[in-house]
C-alpha cells in the first residue's frame, strides 16, 4: 500500500516544527514515543512520521520492511526532515548506529562500553548511556 496522496510532501512541509543545531525536523506539536519516533494516525492506524517522509521522497511501498529509513549522523530519532533521511537495509542502519554510536543522542553523556563475557553472545560489545538507564530504571519504579 501506498500513503494516500493527502499526505503529500506539502504536508510533510507544512508541519509545524522546530530546527535543531543539526538541522533536524522536530515535530513542535507531537511528542515522541518511547522508542523516540513520532507516530502519526493515518485511517485510525498508527505510522512513523519519519518512515512515511522516506517513502513519500523516495517513492517506497511503506509496508515493504526490508528497506528500513536511515537518519543522517547526529540526527534524533524524532527528525522528519527528508534531507536526513535515507532508505538501506537492516544491515546498513546497524553499521550507521556502531559508527556513530560515541555519545547518547537523548542526553549527550558519553556512552559507557561493556563487552559480554559470557554465554551465546560472549565477546559482543555493547555500548549504553548510563545516565538515561539509571533515569529509565528510576521510573520504573
Amino acid at each position: 500500500m501506498r500513503i494516500k496522496s493527502s499526505y503529500s510532501k506539502e504536508w510533510i512541509l507544512s508541519i509545524p516544527k522546530i530546527i535543531n543545531g543539526n538541522g533536524c525536523w522536530i515535530p513542535s506539536e507531537r511528542k515522541p514515543g518511547s522508542e523516540g519516533y513520532i507516530q502519526v494516525q493515518i485511517n485510525d492506524l498508527p505510522y512513523l512520521l519519519h518512515r512515511i517522509v522516506m517513502c513519500l521522497y523516495y517513492d517506497i511501498n511503506y509496508h515493504d520492511r526490508i528497506i528500513q529509513t536511515r537518519h543522517s549522523n547526529l540526527c534524533v530519532r524524532a527528525c522528519f526532515n527528508p534531507e536526513h533521511l535515507k532508505p538501506g537495509t537492516h544491515s546498513d542502519n546497524m553499521q550507521d548506529y556502531s559508527a556513530t554510536k560515541t555519545h547518547c543522542k537523548r542526553c549527550g553523556t558519553r556512552y559507557t562500553k561493556s563487552i559480554n563475557k559470557t554465554g551465546l553472545r560472549a565477546g559482543k560489545v555493547y555500548f549504553y548511556c548510563g545516565l538515561c538507564a539509571n533515569n529509565h530504571n528510576r521510573n520504573k519504579r
